[in-house]
């Protein structure tokens, strides 16, 4: 998969995702600059993250309410 089409595919589930309704989201990606445009694009889509180490990759946790106001 590519990074559009992850980016992608994150834009639809942020998008259908009803404001009220809790989410949460699990991605293992290894490429660190990766780990870091997902970081920043569910920060703007106002849901939270966390990251973990994982062996060759990151785990990133995605979760929250979004206010849809970013």
């Amino acid at each position: 998969m590519t990074e559009k089409e992850l980016l992608t595919q994150l834009r639809d589930i942020f998008r259908h995702n009803d404001v009220a309704t809790e989410m949460c989201v699990n991605l293992l990606v290894a490429d660190k600059s990766l780990l870091k445009k997902i970081r920043a694009f569910v920060k703007m889509s106002g849901y939270e993250s966390e990251v973990n180490d994982k062996e060759g990759g990151f785990e990133i946790h995605i979760f929250g309410t979004s206010c849809r106001c970013g």
